[in-house]
């Protein structure tokens, strides 16, 4: 809910929630955005702040981000599979182009 109010309203495609599938680590909430969208997963990124995002990247053959400032440390993260760790917001989207190629 608190993604179509403002100021984000009309910014996102499709949004997904563990009240539309089976939730992280499982594959199915980021599966049925990638369906929602027509994205493919090699086109896709996750950004996450726990091990349990990036579980759900790498069980649907998405490639993850984890952000330092969440709730997991960058260790952990990439310990579950996180391509790389941003520690900054400000780098989050050179990151994600980088990545993505």
């Amino acid at each position: 809910e608190s993604l179509a109010g403002p100021p984000l309203a009309g910014r996102f495609v499709a949004t997904v929630s563990a009240d539309d599938a089976a939730s992280k680590p499982a594959p199915d909430m980021a599966l049925k955005a990638l369906r929602l969208t027509g994205v493919e997963a090699a086109d896709a990124v996750v950004i996450g702040d726990t091990e349990y995002d990036i579980a759900m990247a790498r069980h649907a053959g998405i490639a993850a981000i984890g952000v330092a400032w969440g709730h997991h440390p960058a260790e952990r993260l990439l310990d579950a599979g996180a391509a790389i760790v941003v520690e900054r917001p400000a780098d989050l989207t050179g990151t994600v182009l980088g990545l993505l190629g």
